[in-house]
């Protein structure tokens, strides 16, 4: 599941969570989220681990002494994985862990 906070409070949560969630995290995807200035769209980028950061640059709160200038802000994300799989779920995610382990099997030989 993706989800966010805005000043320690759930600012969005999927309408579906579970697997789709946790498969939006491994392969990306797009969320409009809000931030300090409105929505905006971001991008979760492929392989997207639990606490990583996005950093919006130059929509944080203002930089003190320097007019007009404004810091970065960061969504922390939360990627979750289903508590449950089916077994078409679990077969299919040992199917990934096989492929993935033939992958670091070639490019370490």
């Amino acid at each position: 599941m993706l989800s966010g906070k805005l000043g320690g409070a759930p600012c969005w949560r999927p309408r579906r969570g579970g697997a789709r969630g946790a498969e939006r995290g491994a392969r990306g995807a797009r969320r409009r989220v809000p931030t300090l200035e409105g929505e905006k769209e971001v991008r979760v980028r492929a392989g997207t681990q639990p606490g990583d950061l996005l950093r919006l640059r130059g929509q944080g709160l203002p930089v003190l002494g320097q007019r007009g200038r404004k810091g970065d802000q960061f969504i922390k994300l939360d990627v979750r994985l289903p508590r449950s799989l089916t077994p078409e779920q679990q077969r299919l995610l040992e199917q990934l862990r096989d492929e993935l382990r033939r992958q670091r099997a070639a490019r370490s030989a």
